[in-house]
């Protein structure tokens, strides 16, 4: 399920855009302005990002320049009401992906999103192996030296989410809002109940965890040796 970050002053268009998104199955977050997007993107992850040109503290160029330069890599889409060409190509050379002029109809916008969730996908192996770990990423399983390690399907989908991005840290606000969908104090505590299940599962004793944790910040998956495709 992708997630995508809605970033325009337009509360109407925002709802009617995030109200057809969700029933197309996508998770959605909003932003009213270039400020609330970078605290958004600085505490999440998203597969993909629809900036609007103009906002109220700033501008959609600007909010992609910016996150471009910090090594951001999700497809941006644009939104303008400017017809000009000379708008689209700053757009795209300052790392945009695609540019939509308003008013557009929610199919062509659909569309436009879900070619550029196609181009970027990652091609997941079904099975994924990770030292003495093997995950069933079809059926949703987890083997330990070839014995099913059985597993509540929140932790299974927050194991499975770490060992696809190895080595990246992640706030506890972003795992919950990635895995969980949302983020509450009370998911907090059920996240670290959740990494300390799932320790229990995947590490040897007297080894270092293979889920590290940044005090203050986050967790990250660090596997003992590469993650391979069988």
């Amino acid at each position: 399920m992708a997630k995508i970050l809605l970033v325009d002053d337009d509360d109407q268009l925002l709802s009617v855009l995030s109200a057809s998104l969700k029933k197309d199955g996508y998770l959605v977050e909003l932003c009213y302005s270039k400020s609330e997007a970078m605290e958004y993107i600085s505490a999440s992850f998203y597969d993909l990002m629809v900036f609007d040109v103009t906002l109220p503290d700033g501008n959609g160029f600007d909010l992609c320049k910016e996150y471009r330069a910090g090594g951001g890599t999700a497809p941006i889409l644009m939104l303008t009401g400017k017809s000009d060409e000379r708008d689209k190509e700053l757009g795209l050379d300052l790392g945009a992906d695609d540019y939509l002029t308003k008013p557009f109809g929610f199919r062509e916008l659909s569309a436009r999103l879900r070619a550029l969730l196609r181009r970027t996908a990652p091609i997941t192996p079904d099975v994924m192996a990770v030292g003495e770990l093997t995950l069933d990423t079809t059926n949703k399983k987890l083997f330990r030296d070839g014995r099913e390690v059985h597993m509540q399907p929140l932790d299974y989908a927050l194991l499975e989410y770490l060992v696809k991005h190895p080595a990246q840290l992640f706030t506890q606000e972003a795992l919950l809002r990635q895995v969980w969908g949302t983020y509450t104090e009370s998911g907090v505590e059920a996240l670290r109940a959740a990494i300390k299940r799932i320790r229990k599962e995947i590490d040897t004793e007297g080894e270092p965890s293979m889920i590290e944790t940044t005090h203050k910040v986050g967790y990250s998956f660090q596997p003992a040796k590469t993650v391979k495709s069988t």
